[in-house]
C-alpha cells in the first residue's frame, strides 16, 4: 500500500512538474518571438519605435499630425525627425538616412473629417 502511495504522489508531482516546465517553455518562446517581429510599416533604415500618427487636421490652411497626445506642424521635430511636408495621405519626414514618407491611415483620415 505504502508503494502504491509513493506512485501516486511521483506522478502527481511529474504531472506539476512538466506543466510548470511547459508553462515557462511558452512564456520564454513568446518573448523571443516577440523581440523579432519587426513593424512592417516602418520605412527601411529607421530604426527603435516608430512614429504612430493618430490624427490629422487641417483647418484654414494649417496642417496639423497628433503624436502621442503632442501637436506637430511642418519644422517641427518629433522622434528625433524633422517634418518636411504633411499632406492628406502622409507626411514627409526628414531622418538621419534621409526623407522618410509615413502613410496617414484610412481610419485617420475619416475619424479626421478628411474628404478625398
Amino acid at each position: 500500500m505504502n508503494k502504491k502511495r509513493f506512485f501516486i504522489k511521483a506522478i502527481q508531482h511529474a504531472k506539476w512538474l512538466c506543466f510548470c516546465i511547459f508553462f515557462m517553455n511558452l512564456i520564454y518562446t513568446r518573448s523571443v518571438c516577440a523581440e523579432n517581429i519587426q513593424d512592417p510599416t516602418r520605412p527601411p533604415g529607421v530604426s527603435g519605435s516608430f512614429l504612430q500618427i493618430q490624427a490629422l487636421i487641417l483647418a484654414k490652411g494649417k496642417k496639423i499630425i497628433l503624436v502621442d497626445n503632442h501637436y506637430y506642424s511642418v519644422g517641427d521635430r518629433v522622434s528625433g525627425m524633422q517634418i518636411v511636408q504633411i499632406h492628406r495621405d502622409f507626411v514627409t519626414l526628414q531622418t538621419k538616412q534621409g526623407l522618410v514618407t509615413v502613410p496617414i491611415s484610412l481610419d485617420i483620415k475619416k475619424s479626421s473629417g478628411i474628404k478625398k
